[in-house]
């Protein structure tokens, strides 16, 4: 009984004495610093920003992807660089977008030649030179001329005339029309000469002339050589490519220099019945000193054609 008693007492006691045990210290996870986030792509316009690093998993973190520069726009735009990838752990910043390329130059164009025109008569010398199979002029008897490539307007070749003059005989119209020749005159002579000539019926007109020591640009008919149209604004340009135009409406002519009507060379002439040929050279009336003259880009149409 005593026995009994004592185990008793001892279980007693023993439940009433805290349990201390070894428990275990697991320490927590640290968890892993996010990769540090790529920075916006700097440099040329419309290069995209490059995207951060993302966050590492589980341990320490890689620091993140540093940002790619974006695409710097130069002449023609070159393309921006992508970003340098990261570390290990964060996963590296995205590549930048490609700059944009550089939009095209405000310089001139070339002139369109004759090839992609539906004119009546176009030429821009860069075929047949006048006077050979294939070309619409010919070339007067006496006449000194040649096609040149050092002084043009556009392509590689013009027609030069020392003397005389080159003629198209095609058959053109005669009551409205629109006519253009890039002109390049050396100096003028101190005569009366003739550039640009229309023959036709009743008449032949002579839309360019040098009037010698009389002033400004000139227009005048063979059937009255006195009915001059003299500008007193305008003088021959010499020296540089000049582009005139003539329009023939069944009443008047008008002469433009450059896209500007010389106002004061109206001329209240009827139009043509017919145009026979169209000379291009020198008329020489009363002798002078010889010079060159310089043409290029030759267009003949219904409506206007422009300097372009």
């Amino acid at each position: 009984m005593s026995n009994t008693f004592a185990r008793v007492t001892v279980l007693l006691l023993l439940q009433s004495v805290p349990l201390i045990g070894c428990v275990g210290s697991d320490a927590p996870a640290t968890v892993g610093v996010g990769g540090k986030g790529g920075q916006n792509a700097t440099g040329g316009a419309n290069g995209s920003n490059a995207s951060g690093g993302s966050t590492g998993t589980g341990g320490s973190s890689g620091s993140g992807g540093s940002s790619g520069s974006g695409g710097s726009i130069g002449s023609g735009g070159s393309s921006g660089s992508g970003g340098s990838i990261g570390d290990a752990g964060g996963s590296g910043g995205s590549t930048g977008t490609d700059g944009n390329a550089g939009g095209g130059g405000d310089g001139p164009q070339a002139f369109v030649g004759c090839s992609l025109k539906k004119y009546q008569l176009c030429d821009d010398f860069e075929g047949a030179a006048p006077g050979m199979a294939g070309s619409i002029w010919k070339v007067r008897n006496g006449s000194s001329t040649e096609v040149v490539t050092d002084i043009v307007h556009s392509g590689t070749h013009a027609v030069r005339v020392k003397v005389g003059a080159i003629e198209e005989n095609q058959t053109l119209p005669a009551k409205d029309y629109w006519l253009r020749v890039y002109v390049h005159l050396d100096e003028p002579n101190t005569q009366h000469e003739g550039f640009i000539v229309v023959n036709g019926q009743p008449e032949s007109y002579r839309l360019l002339n040098n009037p010698g020591g009389k002033g400004g640009v000139m227009l005048d008919r063979t059937s009255n050589d006195q009915g001059w149209r003299i500008s007193r604004t305008t003088t021959l340009p010499k020296g540089t490519w000049n582009c005139w135009e003539w329009h023939e409406t069944p009443t008047e002519i008008h002469t433009y220099l450059d896209g500007t009507e010389i106002l004061d060379v109206l001329a209240p002439w009827p139009a043509l019945r017919t145009i026979s040929s169209l000379s291009l050279g020198f008329e020489r009336y009363h002798g002078g000193s010889e010079g060159y003259i310089y043409y290029d880009d030759i267009a003949l149409a219904t409506e206007r054609i422009g300097c372009n």
